[in-house]
């Protein structure tokens, strides 16, 4: 026969049904908070180029960066204060650019209403320093290197998927339905996002010229 005190120990260690319910509420609300994508294919194909945005713009370069960090450490034994420093500042560029583009994807797949506002505006400033890029490498030596010509077509797909995306958010009917126009809409927290993040891009970017 199990004793008082044993009965009480099981009362004081067994999780309470509330216990339960409230961890299955908190479950329900982060999945709640996604939109169903098989509803929407549009969406999804809006929320794969973003996707594909953010790694062509910060992820790939990230990792060329580091490739030649290597290379360096390889040819020369150490990376110079200088190299680290320009490293430091490249870095902090893609990340800022991250955050935009992060921003947008989240708030597609969130249905949020200023998820439009988000991603034009990281497709339009993925298209502008694109842009400003492949001016820089066409303006170089007459006889690009091989890493110039990879950088170019990079930003080339750059364009090509914002363009794409920007095409979707106008016409797709799966997006129109999902976020319709009336109700789009752009909180002080979106413009203060999209303008520091920009704004420390350039400074970072005449910062590097600089160097």
């Amino acid at each position: 026969m199990e004793t008082n005190e044993e009965n009480n120990f099981a009362e004081e260690t067994a999780p309470a049904p509330a216990d339960y319910e409230t961890t299955m509420h908190d479950e329900d609300e982060d999945l709640s908070d996604r939109i169903d994508f098989s509803c929407y294919p549009g969406v999804k194909k809006l929320y794969s180029n973003m996707t594909a945005l953010l790694v062509l713009t910060t992820i790939v370069p990230a990792v060329l960066y580091f490739i030649g960090l290597f290379g360096l450490q390889v040819v020369y034994g150490s990376l110079t204060a200088f190299g680290m420093v320009v490293l430091l500042i490249v870095l902090l560029q893609l990340g800022l650019m991250a955050i935009l583009i992060t921003a947008s994807r989240r708030a597609i797949r969130r249905g949020s209403s200023n998820a439009i506002f988000l991603t034009h505006a990281a497709c339009y400033w993925s298209i502008v320093y694109a842009i400003f890029s492949i001016i820089a490498g066409i303006k170089g030596p007459s006889h690009p290197s091989i890493g110039t010509m990879v950088g170019i077509c990079m930003q080339l797909a750059v364009v090509a998927f914002a363009v794409v995306a920007l095409v979707r958010t106008r016409y797709n009917t799966d997006v129109n339905t999902l976020f319709p126009r009336e109700s789009r809409i752009s909180t002080a927290a979106d413009w203060i996002t999209v303008i520091a993040t920009i704004l420390f891009q350039v400074v970072l970017h005449i910062l590097l010229k600089g160097l």
